[in-house]
């Protein structure tokens, strides 16, 4: 049972290290600062709360003496009822009850005093208004008719606020922002589309075809008001690549065949070959 008392001790202090981490709030926020919102239920961060019950500090409800009652139910020795620490301690006193409810009524004259700040909670008809305002914007993303009510004293009123494109305006930059980041996650794939069979050296007609592939497979991918520019972008983009010692020079020879050397700074084109050219008498020739 050694083990076994470790593993209670163990579970007691991990419930009690709980309970401090997570009702250390109602005494206020932690290292003396501010907190930056209200609670509901408070109690005064000024006094020290102790509540002890007087009765669990009986004999009888020692750790020893519960481990000696499981020892007696593991052997036959006693019945399960006998685990019930009812049945071997008397109920609180009297005098139990009368300080906890004074207790409980102190904390409430301090709440009732407004010593601490507490939300204030909407009406029935604002949490209503409040809440088809919301699900109208979702549905619906339009502005309509707002009702406002600035306070409980005052009736609603209906207000036609021209915030309509405003809120579009925000919509738009979301959509935008998002349209973006899409586009920059997809471009690297559609410029692997162009580059894609594509041999060291090609020519001006090559490079668009391939292009058009890729600008059609970002249209494919992503959708939204920055696929033109990233379009526009992808095409530089590919420009880049063919001009940047990949072009073959496009002209045409005589028998129209491509030129199969990349592309030159010269504008002259020869093959090689000369002619003779010779007269009647055979006295002259030239090239």
């Amino acid at each position: 049972m050694t083990n076994f008392s470790k593993k209670l001790q163990s579970s007691l202090e991990a419930q009690i290290r709980f309970l401090i981490k997570n009702f250390w709030r109602l005494n206020g926020s932690r290292g003396g600062r501010a907190s930056s919102y209200a609670f509901l239920f408070s109690l005064d961060a000024l006094k020290a709360v102790v509540l002890v019950d007087r009765s669990a500090n009986r004999t009888a409800e020692s750790l020893e003496f519960v481990i000696s009652l499981m020892e007696d139910v593991s052997k036959g020795q006693a019945i399960s009822d006998s685990l019930l620490l009812e049945s071997h301690g008397e109920s609180a006193s009297e005098e139990d009850l009368v300080s906890l409810k004074e207790f409980i009524s102190r904390q409430a004259d301090i709440l009732r005093g407004g010593a601490f700040t507490t939300h204030e909670l909407p009406s029935m008809e604002i949490w209503l208004s409040s809440s088809k305002r919301i699900l109208q914007g979702i549905l619906s993303a339009k502005c309509g008719c707002i009702d406002i009510l600035e306070t409980r004293k005052r009736k609603p009123h209906c207000q036609y606020v021209p915030s309509a494109s405003i809120e579009r305006n925000a919509l738009g930059i979301a959509v935008s922002r998002f349209s973006t980041s899409w586009c920059e996650r997809v471009l690297p794939g559609a410029k692997e589309v162009y580059l894609r069979d594509l041999p060291a050296y090609y020519f001006k007609s090559q490079h668009e075809a391939h292009m058009e592939k890729a600008v059609l497979a970002l249209h494919l991918m992503v959708k939204g008001p920055a696929v033109q520019h990233f379009a526009e972008r992808l095409k530089e983009e590919c420009k880049s690549i063919w001009i940047s010692g990949r072009q073959l020079c496009d002209a045409v020879s005589l028998t129209g065949k491509p030129y199969l050397h990349q592309r030159h700074s010269s504008e002259d084109h020869s093959s090689g070959y000369v002619f003779r050219h010779a007269c009647g008498c055979g006295h002259s020739r030239r090239l």
